[in-house]
């Protein structure tokens, strides 16, 4: 009987190891994504940076698995802002890229939301979906940024996250 506790409490541990380790690499391959986007922004063509930020950007199929009954409705919001970015996009890669970044610390809000800004999106996104946001830091100081979610194997950037409950019941009270 003690064997069979003491293999059960091992499992225990090792699962949460498991996890533990599973939150690092996924704030490795953001920390890794980021620099590489910051690279590509850089770049001096602009196709490399309209190419990096559509990349980076939530699409409509995103949306339709983070918060499937309102992705339309997200998507008609969203849609203009993300036109105007990659309309102006000297503007944007010039504005991301106007300090090099010296350390870059992702942090899983699922785990730590200390702001607790993310608790009520994150009920409503799937919770298999890891959820980040990001500190940078550079020579100059440091800088918050927004949400990062990791779907479809991919990083996605997905600014004001935490406002969608805010904007989904707002739609709902004007029906």
């Amino acid at each position: 009987m003690k064997s069979i506790i003491i293999c059960v409490c091992l499992l225990a541990i090792s699962n949460l190891a498991a996890e533990e380790n599973k939150a690092k690499d996924y704030a490795k391959s953001l920390s890794n994504r980021l620099k590489e986007f910051h690279k590509e922004m850089g770049d001096k063509s602009i196709d490399v940076q309209k190419k990096a930020l559509q990349d980076i950007l939530p699409r409509k199929a995103d949306l339709k698995i983070l918060f499937p009954k309102d992705a339309d409705m997200l998507w008609k919001k969203l849609e203009a802002h993300y036109k105007n970015l990659i309309k102006h996009i000297d503007k944007v890669a010039a504005e991301l890229t106007g300090r090099e970044w010296t350390k870059i610390r992702a942090i899983d809000v699922r785990e730590n939301d200390v702001s607790e800004r993310y608790g009520e999106v994150l009920k409503l996104i799937p919770k298999n979906i890891p959820v980040f946001r990001v500190v940078k830091k550079s020579k100059k100081g440091s800088a918050g940024s927004s949400s990062y979610l990791f779907l479809d194997e991919r990083w996605i950037h997905f600014q004001g996250l935490e406002v969608i409950p805010e904007i989904i019941s707002q739609k709902e009270t004007k029906k």
